[in-house]
């Protein structure tokens, strides 16, 4: 069959999924790594919610370096006792919520490795 102007398939150019907008609590550093991100992936509502689960903690653990950096890793408490800063707990824990989200959207491995 021989392809006529009323037999030929009409072209239409794919629709690029819109681009969620960032949650506006997030950092600016935040919202730049959310749009790379949604830029290069299609995501789904779950997908979006680990992202934004990742990147809070991402903050979080932004605003208790600087807590610690600011104040110092350890204080004294009120019976001269040298203890560590409550912050680098908080750190710690947002590094590895950080990391776990990250991890359960396939984005702590190269590109290469990814299925």
């Amino acid at each position: 069959m021989t392809m006529t102007k009323s037999n030929a398939i009409p072209f239409r150019p794919l629709r690029r999924p819109t681009i969620p907008a960032p949650p506006r609590h997030l950092s600016d550093k935040s919202r730049r790594l959310w749009r790379e991100i949604a830029r290069a992936y299609v995501l789904e509502v779950h997908h979006l919610a680990h992202l934004q689960t990742a990147l809070e903690a991402l903050d979080r653990s932004e605003q208790a370096r600087q807590t610690v950096e600011r104040e110092g890793p350890y204080f004294t408490d009120k019976h001269g006792v040298t203890r560590p800063h409550p912050a680098l707990t908080v750190q710690a824990a947002c590094a590895r919520i950080y990391q776990r989200a990250m991890r359960e959207l396939n984005l702590d491995s190269p590109v290469s490795e990814r299925k």
